[in-house]
């Protein structure tokens, strides 16, 4: 049989793999035993690990559209700094991308992943399109940060509360009835 070597599963060489794979199984092009497909079609009919052609996670995307909630814009840290940029006021995408050394379609879509999201608002401006921040879209998360931050008044602190009270009325009882015994003395 064909082997795989490690050094083609790390760098990525899904073609090796996937081409190992069926000859072992006694299969031709993608499993199928009958197709007799040659290396240079692969291209064509969509596998991937080839130049020009999509990867496996491409492919997953364009089949399983993410869909990114307020908090999930927050986990990527370019599209943090783009919101902490957009937080000065609107930016049309160009100066977004000066700002980051990630290509402009990149920025692009980060932007349209935060506008999805309700993050970010887009107005147009003639041929430009400006992105701003959307500060309402943060209250979901601004509560939540709040409910982890504080904590309820618990029962045992009510009580030592209580206990405190009682103790402090005690003391300054007795300390009044020591004021008016020394007055009578």
């Amino acid at each position: 049989g064909t082997q795989i070597s490690h050094n083609h599963l790390i760098a990525g060489d899904s073609d090796a793999f996937v081409g190992a794979r069926d000859q072992q199984q006694g299969l031709g092009f993608c499993g199928d035993p009958s197709a007799s497909v040659p290396r240079s079609r692969y291209r064509s009919a969509g596998v991937t690990g080839y130049p020009g052609t999509p990867t496996l996670a491409q492919q997953v995307t364009e089949w399983l559209p993410i869909r990114v909630d307020i908090f999930g814009t927050l986990a990527d840290p370019v599209r943090r700094s783009l919101l902490a940029e957009l937080a000065a006021g609107p930016r049309r995408v160009v100066d977004l991308a000066a700002g980051h050394p990630i290509s402009r379609p990149a920025v692009s879509r980060h932007l349209r992943l935060l506008l999805e999201a309700g993050a970010v608002t887009v107005r147009d401006r003639g041929r430009e399109r400006y992105y701003a921040l959307d500060r309402a879209a943060f209250a979901e998360v601004a509560s939540y940060v709040a409910s982890l931050t504080t904590r309820p008044i618990g029962e045992q602190a009510l009580d030592a509360l209580e206990t405190e009270v009682h103790r402090t009325s005690r003391e300054r009882r007795a300390r009044d009835e020591e004021d008016r015994n020394e007055e009578t003395a």
